[in-house]
């Protein structure tokens, strides 16, 4: 689909068969709002938003789902399409909300999805990172957006491979803070 076919959208566009071929096309055409936003027209940018209203009330959902591997699924993906651009500022803690949700999850491999999701918030880190489940804590350990005090914390893990993860990790961020005071400097 062409970037103008995609951008002209008439006023009669509220219903769902215009919302699946939003969701359909939902990569590019966030990429068209982030590149031109004023070519989008406005019945358009309001079913946008509906659209990932609705996909993560329904993430928030199956957050819950009683099958341990829709749950697992949600944790996997969660954060992925909410982070390409700024959700409504009425809804600003749904995404994490999904996350931490799924950190407190009674089923250890739906909390090690969680725990080396790149969007999981800080806060369930820190919890997961007091996991009883030694993979969970690994996960924590070599999740790349980990805060520094949850890898300092993990370096005194009871077990070597999730210390050694940590410590690696660290590592890398130091790593990192050089290579930007180089380029700073």
């Amino acid at each position: 689909m062409q970037t103008k076919q995609r951008l002209n959208f008439d006023s009669s566009a509220g219903n769902l068969a215009n919302l699946a071929e939003l969701d359909e096309n939902i990569e590019e055409i966030l990429g068209d709002l982030l590149i031109m936003p004023e070519k989008l027209c406005k019945v358009r940018r309001f079913n946008l938003a509906v659209l990932l209203k609705v996909r993560i009330e329904l993430l928030l959902l199956l957050a819950s789902d009683e099958d341990r591997r829709v749950r697992e699924e949600v944790a996997r993906c969660s954060g992925k399409f909410v982070n390409k651009i700024p959700i409504d500022v009425r809804y600003p803690t749904k995404p994490n909300e999904v996350l931490i949700r799924l950190a407190k999850d009674e089923d250890k491999k739906v909390r090690q999805e969680v725990a080396q999701n790149i969007h999981t918030p800080g806060e369930a880190l820190v919890r997961l990172a007091r996991d009883k489940d030694k993979l969970v804590r690994l996960h924590v350990a070599s999740n790349s957006r980990a805060p520094s005090e949850v890898l300092t914390s993990l370096t005194e893990d009871e077990n070597g491979d999730v210390r050694d993860r940590a410590f690696r990790n660290l590592s890398n961020l130091s790593e990192l803070w050089k290579l930007l005071e180089q380029v700073q400097s």
